[in-house]
């Protein structure tokens, strides 16, 4: 697949608004915190005009509640009055990012070039090819734009939107030494992007409407119960055993440490790693045997998540 990188104002600022507004449960509190230490407290003014803004973006519609296409470019293009209200709140809030992007755009440039170095490089290629015979697919040869925005200090963060082939990468505090990392999430959300599809996506469809049935709910730990499962399936692959293979990381004795001495599962990025932590040496063993993943691999899956939600910790 070929990487298109991007650094763009717009799609920075509409983002930079986006975390401000808290408009959506993968919106970044921590973000928000950042960047107001960044740039001072909210007026009654702006406050106002992120209520409006989480108003008008959650009528939104496509893979993310959030989700406007027209943000990811260099310009706004001609657009519907509902989109030209969000460009006005974005402009009003242009002053107060201008704080950030000073300090941000030159690290995100950087990025931008030395990615195109990093994505040709072996490990990349040898991790969506142990993928792709996991998921039993070949990648996909279409273009994807890889848009790079700015983040927490401490932190890299991303997402993908699979119909729109489109990945973000919050790196821009990401350090030159920490390539590796970099990649990794890269790697992570464009297997997202790859084989989050077709027959697996079926499958796990099935599965996690059986666990809603059995649970009675929609969402556990706040977000929907296929996010839950699919996010510790690709966590485990990516995160977890490529992280390790390729990527300088040992997810599962940061794991560990993270959850030691806890005795319930309260939060959504713990469960990310107790289901690394309980899924990891399963994932391995399909990787190395070069199993496809199954129904019992799903079931294992959300059987964990199951007990999770109950209380019952291995």
């Amino acid at each position: 697949m070929y990487l298109n990188f991007h650094v763009y104002h717009l799609t920075n600022l509409f983002f930079f608004v986006f975390h401000l507004s808290e408009c959506h449960f993968s919106a970044s509190q921590g973000l928000r915190e950042e960047w107001l230490e960044r740039t001072g407290p909210l007026s009654n003014e702006e406050n106002i005009l992120l209520e409006k803004f989480k108003e008008m973006v959650n009528k939104q519609t496509g893979d993310y509640p959030y989700f406007e296409e027209r943000f990811f470019s260099s310009r706004l293009k001609a657009g519907d009055k509902t989109s030209q209200e969000i460009h006005r709140t974005l402009q009003a809030f242009s002053p107060r990012f201008k704080k950030i992007w000073l300090q941000d755009k030159p690290r995100l440039l950087y990025w931008q070039n030395k990615l195109l170095e990093l994505t040709d490089s072996p490990k990349m290629k040898k991790s969506l090819g142990i993928l792709a015979r996991f998921f039993g697919t070949k990648p996909s040869q279409k273009a994807a734009k890889v848009f790079l925005l700015a983040g927490l200090s401490k932190h890299v963060g991303g997402f993908a939107v699979s119909k729109k082939q489109i990945i973000a990468l919050e790196c821009s505090s990401v350090p030159p030494h920490r390539a590796d990392a970099l990649l990794e999430l890269l790697t992570h959300e464009l297997a997202h992007l790859l084989f989050d599809k077709g027959k697996y996506k079926k499958m796990l469809n099935r599965k996690t409407a059986e666990l809603k049935k059995n649970l009675d709910k929609e969402e556990v730990f706040s977000r929907p119960i296929e996010v839950c499962i699919n996010e510790v399936v690709f966590t485990n692959l990516v995160n977890g055993y490529l992280g390790q293979k390729f990527f300088n990381r040992n997810l599962k004795s940061f794991a560990e440490k993270r959850l030691a001495g806890k005795k319930k599962i309260t939060t959504y990025s713990d469960w990310l790693f107790y289901g690394c932590l309980h899924m990891l040496d399963k994932t391995r063993d399909y990787l190395e045997s070069k199993e496809q993943i199954n129904a019992k691999y799903l079931d294992n899956t959300c059987k964990l998540l199951e007990e999770t939600t109950k209380g019952r910790l291995h």
